[in-house]
């Protein structure tokens, strides 16, 4: 672990593929199988645990979910897996475009699944094999990565409007909201040491858009938290919803609870 080398690693594994194979020929327990399939495959892409994979993709009887992890799996180590996609079934579609973001159309098919974040946590549960740290944050990631801020129409809009809607916890600033107000803005983005900047004279429809979604979410501006104040301040913003508030050219309503606090 210390000092890792891939064929000591690949030879201290290479005697599980069959067990693998296995636990996903008999689907039991399918869950676990799939996540060690998953990890198997990034390195064999090729053998009895790769056709266990594909078999599981194939079949009609499993879930959505299971099917979409295998063939997440298969698409992401560059296994041809067009015999098994399905352009009616949108679980598979989405599982293709993620592993292959790149292709014509499938950034266009990550946008719209995350514009229904709902659909992605009642199709996948578990989120799926490989997505780190976890599906909604991957998926973000993915398309932050790839989307130009100057290119936005309005289904992109409202999907990263829904980001900065969401109630996701302390993590979402480092993982979800966060990241997307740190593409949003890219010339104020500060690396290592965050210093206080002044507000910006102006931001433009997209950002007021972002902004004004997430002065709305109230699990970012209490309790505090460590993760919020440093996503903010990241670009230059400071953790202060009636300041953003002004600075989007309006002014809390003074009945509100957190106007009253501040």
């Amino acid at each position: 672990a210390a000092s890792p080398d891939i064929t000591t690693l690949k030879a201290s594994v290479l005697d599980w593929h069959d067990t693998i194979a296995r636990c996903l020929t008999e689907r039991a327990p399918l869950e676990e199988a799939l996540d060690a399939g998953c990890a198997v495959v990034r390195v064999w892409p090729q053998g009895v645990v790769a056709d266990a994979l594909a078999a599981v993709a194939a079949d009609h009887t499993l879930t959505d979910a299971d099917r979409t992890g295998a063939l997440l799996a298969l698409a992401g180590s560059g296994v041809d897996v067009d015999a098994l996609s399905d352009p009616g079934n949108r679980s598979l579609r989405f599982a293709l475009a993620f592993a292959r973001p790149d292709e014509q159309d499938h950034l266009r098919v990550l946008i719209e699944a995350l514009r229904e974040i709902s659909w992605i946590h009642e199709t996948f549960p578990r989120g799926l094999p490989g997505a780190e740290p976890w599906l909604t944050a991957a998926l973000i990631s993915t398309i932050l990565d790839r989307a130009s801020v100057d290119d936005v129409d309005e289904v992109f809009a409202a999907a990263l409007t829904g980001v900065m809607s969401r109630t996701s916890g302390p993590l979402g600033a480092t993982h979800e909201w966060g990241p997307v107000l740190a593409w949003a803005f890219p010339d104020r983005v500060q690396e290592g040491v965050v210093r206080e900047v002044p507000l910006p004279e102006s931001v433009s429809p997209l950002q007021a858009r972002l902004l004004t979604a997430l002065v709305a979410n109230d699990a970012v501006w209490a309790p505090r938290s460590g993760n919020d104040i440093l996503a903010l301040r990241r670009v230059g913003l400071p953790h202060d919803r009636a300041a953003i508030t002004r600075l989007l050219g309006g002014r809390p309503e003074r009945s509100k609870r957190w106007w009253r606090r501040s």
